[in-house]
């Protein structure tokens, strides 16, 4: 981020589920673009608030668990970290037509976000990076 881009509010504490996240994120994002409550209706906050929930649910389901989490807005986007205890890298699911559910969050994630990086961390696990424009 530049300097004019600089985060102007954030939160670090690793959540317990993907609710708590989003509730965390939408606070921010209130804060951060000056409406409050903001409506889950305003497609820019939906976009930031799904990509919350699907990068959280995929660290607890798939991955060991959420071991950091961060988020950092300002007016110009939604930059989230979230790192987990595994080093499998995210996939996705061949369409089968048999509509089983899981496999489709990480192109979700990959669309809404401008940017999408994945590092895995030299004491194991993995960081996902994502920016998301508001």
């Amino acid at each position: 981020m530049s300097e004019e881009t600089a985060p102007t509010g954030r939160t670090g504490l690793v959540p317990v589920d993907a609710a708590e996240a989003r509730r965390r994120v939408k606070a921010l994002l209130g804060a951060v673009l000056g409406r409050s409550p903001l409506s889950a209706r305003d497609t820019v906050v939906a976009d930031a608030l799904l990509v919350t929930s699907e990068l959280v649910t995929n660290a607890l389901r798939h991955a060991g668990g959420v071991t950091a989490f961060e988020a950092m807005a300002d007016r110009v986007g939604l930059r989230l970290v979230v790192e987990d205890a595994s080093t499998g890298l995210p996939s996705t699911k061949e369409p089968s037509g048999d509509f089983t559910p899981g496999g489709y969050g990480w192109p979700m994630i990959c669309r809404l976000a401008t940017s999408v990086t994945v590092s895995l961390l030299p004491s194991g696990g993995k960081r996902i990076q994502v920016f998301v424009p508001l």
